[in-house]
């Protein structure tokens, strides 16, 4: 049994409009004056946004509304200012009388939806992203976020249709093909998300999460030798990641490299000491060289999580095999005790 990162499942960070330089033809319409006098204010909320000095650029950005308060894309970038700052609801605020000025600019709903999913407001998320797809269908930022969305709520399925229309845009974007990888993945649809891995891993070969699942998928579809070198690359990337040696120890047991196996387990229990899995899964390896050190694991791993009948089964036949008769009837009787439902035990007990 592998394990997943939980980390590898979170939703991408995918604002990916929101340094964009804004820009505005100016009209010599309604409102010329006021927007010559609030144009010092918002230059210098630019220059101060470009800076990183979002606080700075907000002060001047209000001021530039406070002259010429229907100025669409001032709120804009004072929206994407308090976002900058992770102020929420004031960026939801800006982007909402950004919207009301202009409402056909597809970048600002897609910005809006962002910060929308950012506090859980997921289905307004997605309203915001059609109402983006409706004005600019081929924005693959739009597609790609909605399906974030989507995903988040588990229509793998329909996330999955908006990754193909944002990579039929973009074809050279690594997120999106991971993102489409990780779908197929939910879906058990193995080997086309290792294919959208592959796709990923081409354009981001520095991505620890596109190597940890790509080995994941490997696994599914019993190419062991592969995902040890995903895991791997993985563990070259994130070397205390001991999700990835867990998953690298489980591979090569496949393999039956049992030495192997045992070290990555070790670098596992160096990392998280308190992970039972890990000294179950290093006694299943140590056993098949080294019984007496294999019982030694199983213990430990019932000494942190006494409920697990596998460990019980395992030590009872591995008792077995060193004629210590009594004692392995003792660890099947405890397996079943915990369930009985396990047919090794019973056959253990015989």
């Amino acid at each position: 049994m592998t394990k997943t990162d939980l980390q590898s499942s979170q939703k991408l960070t995918f604002l990916t409009t929101l340094d964009n330089t804004n820009s505005q033809t100016i009209s010599a319409a309604n409102g010329i004056f006021s927007i010559f006098s609030a144009f010092p204010e918002f230059d210098r909320g630019n220059r101060m946004y470009n800076m990183g000095r979002y606080e700075s650029a907000i002060s001047y950005y209000e001021n530039a509304v406070k002259i010429k308060p229907d100025w669409a894309i001032v709120w804009l970038k004072l929206a994407h200012s308090f976002y900058k700052l992770q102020k929420y609801e004031q960026a939801i605020e800006a982007y909402e009388r950004s919207l009301s000025i202009k409402s056909n600019d597809d970048d600002a709903w897609n910005c809006y939806g962002v910060v929308l999913s950012n506090v859980k407001q997921y289905e307004e998320a997605i309203a915001c992203f059609d109402k983006g797809i409706k004005l600019n269908q081929n924005s693959y930022e739009l597609w790609y976020n909605k399906g974030i969305i989507l995903a988040e709520f588990k229509q793998y399925q329909a996330a999955i249709d908006c990754y193909k229309k944002a990579l039929k845009i973009q074809p050279m974007m690594g997120e999106i093909w991971y993102a489409q990888g990780q779908a197929l993945l939910n879906l058990q649809k193995y080997a086309e998300a290792l294919a959208a891995y592959d796709c990923a891993v081409k354009l981001q070969p520095d991505n620890y999460h596109i190597w940890f699942n790509r080995g994941l998928a490997l696994v599914e579809t019993y190419r062991y030798a592969e995902a040890v070198a995903s895991y791997d690359h993985a563990i070259e990337l994130q070397p205390d990641n001991y999700l990835a040696w867990f998953n690298l120890g489980i591979a090569q047991s496949k393999l039956h490299k049992y030495h192997d196996s045992v070290s990555s387990f070790n670098k596992v229990i160096k990392l998280n000491p308190d992970d039972y899995e890990a000294w179950f899964y290093k006694g299943l390896a140590l056993k098949n060289h080294w019984k007496e050190g294999g019982i030694a694991c199983f213990d430990k791993a019932i000494n942190l999580n006494a409920n697990l009948p596998e460990a019980w089964i395992s030590r009872g036949h591995t008792l077995l095999d060193l004629f210590k008769y009594d004692e392995a009837l003792e660890s099947f009787n405890q397996a079943i005790t915990i369930n009985p439902n396990y047919p090794e035990s019973w056959l253990g007990r015989g």
